[in-house]
C-alpha cells in the first residue's frame, strides 16, 4: 500500500512539473506588478530651507531635484504613486517628476500628512525599464501661522511601482 500511495504522489508530482514547466514555457505564471523593483538614487534625506519674512506677504521657495528613481522592466503598463506621513505639517511641500523616460509626468503633486497615493507617473510601458528625476518644491509665507521661529516640517515620502 505504501508503494502505491508513492506512485500516485509520484504521478501528480510529474503532472504538476509538466504544467508548471509548460506554463513558464509559454509565460502563462503572471508576476505582479508590485513584485517589480523602484529604486532611488540621491540622498535618503533632502532639506529644503524656507524662511517666510515677517515683513511682507511673499511666499518663499526652495527647490531640490538630486533624486532620482529608477524602475526595472514592467511586466505591465505601470503607475509611480506619491504619499507622505507628516504629522503636524505646517509648510505646503511638493514633489514632481521631471526628465522622465518611459513613462508620462502627472504633474506637481502637493504632499499633504495622510494623503492618499496619488500618481506621479502614468503610461509606464510594459516592458519597459525608466527612470525620472524627482523634484521636491517646499513653500512658505509668514501666513502658514507657525508660531515659533525656525519651525520644521519632517516628511516619510514614499514612491510606488504598480499597476495602471
Amino acid at each position: 500500500m505504501t508503494g502505491t500511495v508513492f506512485a500516485v504522489i509520484t504521478g501528480v508530482m510529474q503532472r504538476l512539473l509538466h504544467i508548471l514547466f509548460l506554463a513558464a514555457l509559454f509565460g502563462a505564471l503572471a508576476t505582479p506588478a508590485s513584485a517589480q523593483r523602484l529604486m532611488m538614487l540621491g540622498s535618503a534625506a533632502v532639506q529644503l530651507s524656507v524662511s517666510p519674512s515677517p515683513y511682507g506677504g511673499e511666499t518663499y521657495q526652495d527647490t531640490d531635484d538630486s533624486t532620482q528613481i529608477l524602475w526595472d522592466e514592467t511586466r505591465s503598463r505601470s503607475k509611480v504613486t506619491v504619499s507622505t506621513f507628516a504629522p503636524g505639517q505646517t509648510y505646503r511641500l511638493y514633489a514632481e517628476a521631471v526628465n522622465v523616460k518611459r513613462g508620462k509626468p502627472a504633474g506637481r503633486v502637493a504632499l499633504r500628512d495622510g494623503m492618499n497615493d496619488t500618481d506621479l507617473i502614468v503610461n509606464i510601458r510594459k516592458g519597459k525599464a525608466g527612470f525620472a528625476n524627482i523634484r521636491y518644491i517646499a513653500e512658505a509665507a509668514i501666513t502658514d501661522e507657525s508660531s515659533e521661529t525656525g519651525a520644521s516640517d519632517q516628511h516619510t515620502v514614499t514612491f510606488t511601482l504598480t499597476e495602471q
